[in-house]
C-alpha cells in the first residue's frame, strides 16, 4: 500500500520537477531576438522511476547540451561540431538564409562597400551559418547560467519528505493496526 502512495507521491514529484525546469529554463534562456530555446519539450526532458531492492530511484534526464548552460563553456577552446547548429534548430528559430544576407550587408556596410549581398540558398546559409555560430562559441566561449539548484529548490524536496513521511507513517499506523 506504500509503495502504491511512494509511487504517486514521487510521479507528482516527476511532474513537479519538469514544470520547475519548464519556468526556470523559459526565464533563464532567451536569444536577442526573443526566440526561445526549446529544452522544455517532452523530447528534451523527462524523468523515471525505477524500482530498485533498497525502495524507488527517481531519474531526471535533460538534453545533452544542459551542462553548457549550467556550466558554459571556457572561451578558446575546441569548435564545437557544426553538425550540432544546424539547419533543423535553425529553421525553427529563423531563416538562415536572411540572418546571413542581413549579417553580411552589415558587414559591407561597416566597411563603407555600397554593393549588397545576394540571398543565398538555404543549405549554403545553413552550413555557413553553424559555421559561424560554431567559431563564435570556441571564441567567446559560452556565458554559464546555473539552473539545477533552481528546479529542485529547498521547498520542492521538503514538500517531497513531508508527504513521503506521511504515507510511510499512515502504512506504519495500518500496519499495526491490522497486527493487534
Amino acid at each position: 500500500m506504500a509503495e502504491d502512495k511512494a509511487l504517486l507521491i514521487l510521479e507528482e514529484f516527476g511532474e513537479s520537477v519538469i514544470n520547475s525546469a519548464r519556468t526556470v529554463l523559459t526565464d533563464l534562456i532567451r536569444y536577442r531576438g526573443g526566440t526561445q530555446v526549446d529544452l522544455t519539450s517532452d523530447k528534451n526532458m523527462r524523468f523515471e522511476i525505477l524500482k530498485t531492492a533498497q525502495g524507488y530511484t527517481f531519474r531526471f534526464y535533460m538534453a545533452d547540451y544542459w551542462k553548457y548552460i549550467e556550466k558554459g563553456r571556457r572561451a578558446g577552446a575546441k569548435q564545437p561540431p557544426t553538425r550540432v547548429l544546424g539547419g533543423d534548430w535553425q529553421n525553427k528559430h529563423f531563416s538562415p538564409s536572411d540572418l546571413l544576407l542581413k549579417i553580411t550587408n552589415n558587414a559591407l556596410a561597416k566597411k563603407g562597400i555600397k554593393r549588397k549581398a545576394k540571398r543565398l540558398p538555404f543549405d549554403k546559409a545553413q552550413r555557413q551559418l553553424s559555421f559561424i555560430f560554431a567559431r563564435s562559441i570556441a571564441k567567446k566561449g559560452i556565458k554559464p547560467r546555473p539552473f539545477i539548484n533552481k528546479i529542485f529548490s529547498k521547498r520542492l524536496l521538503s514538500d517531497l519528505g513531508t508527504k513521503m513521511r506521511a504515507a510511510i507513517k499512515e502504512d506504519f499506523i495500518i500496519a499495526i493496526a491490522v497486527e493487534q
